[in-house]
């Protein structure tokens, strides 16, 4: 009997042992196994425009669209079915010749310590087009910073926006420079002599298949 029972105790320790050494295994196989249902954070840095979109007739109020920002394609997905909604910005036009440019960047997702920029793009059906843009260094500490929403007046967006409701295409771009890189070869400070806006133009008119300007 004792010999039998230390021979069951022996054989339930060797179980235990391979159980453990297979789920060890697999977890170095597949390491979210050991935290199912934990998905590692990842913070998101890139350069990314958003394809060509083409909006019907719109009614009678302002012109409204509206960019939700997906992971970049070029980052790991968390599944392949999955991407993640990584910011939005919307772009209001009005009658009047008011416009209005905001958004938001999950401070969470997004890494910080970079210079941010952000601008979206209308095209009328006659070939017309202006571009808007924002920018300003993100920071970890402070929320504010991943938020944005200036507005204006300007003649050229009471002219445009009949034509913009009857149809057309617009698009979006954004990145985030690191700080000394955004700083160097003169620029990268926001302002309209950052060479990063003269790259994004080119980036809208490849998508637009013409020439823009900022408003």
């Amino acid at each position: 009997m004792i010999f039998r029972d230390k021979l069951v105790s022996r054989f339930a320790a060797s179980s235990v042992f391979a159980l453990l050494l297979a789920g060890g295994l697999a977890g170095a196989q597949n390491p979210n196994m050991a935290q199912r249902g934990q998905q590692p954070m990842r913070k998101f840095m890139g350069d990314v425009a958003s394809r060509l979109h083409h909006e019907q007739r719109k009614g009678k109020g302002p012109v409204v669209d509206i960019w939700r920002i997906k992971q970049p394609l070029n980052q790991p997905q968390i599944s392949p079915n999955f991407k993640r909604q990584i910011g939005v910005a919307r772009l209001t036009l009005r009658h009047n010749g008011s416009w209005n440019f905001s958004g938001h960047m999950n401070n969470v997702l997004v890494s910080s310590g970079c210079r941010f920029y952000a601008a979206m793009a209308v095209k009328n059906g006659k070939g017309g087009s202006f571009a808007f843009r924002y920018s300003h260094v993100l920071d970890a500490n402070n929320r504010g910073t991943y938020n944005w929403n200036i507005h204006g007046n300007s003649p050229r967006v009471k002219n445009f926006v009949n034509s913009l409701q009857k149809s057309h295409d617009w698009a979006g771009h954004w990145r985030c420079v690191s700080v000394p890189r955004a700083g160097n070869g003169g620029g990268g400070n926001g302002g309209s002599g950052d060479p990063n806006w003269g790259s994004i133009l080119g980036t809208f008119a490849t998508i637009f298949g013409t020439l823009l300007s900022w408003l």
